[in-house]
């Protein structure tokens, strides 16, 4: 699963990615919560799932 970034997010904890407007996350995997893992730029990390949209392919 891909998904673009709607809004910008700092991650607070280190296990968060910061994510900027525009940005593709690549191989997300959906969890329970309201936070999603995936890989920006490299970095693997946990985002908030309302800050994005699903890239429907």
């Amino acid at each position: 699963v891909e998904c673009v970034v709607e809004f910008d997010y700092e991650g607070q904890e280190d296990d968060e990615l910061t994510i900027k407007v525009g940005d593709i996350l690549t191989d997300v995997v959906k969890l329970p919560g309201g936070w999603w893992e995936g890989v920006s730029k490299g970095k693997k990390g946990v985002f908030p799932d309302n800050f994005v949209k699903e890239i429907k392919k």
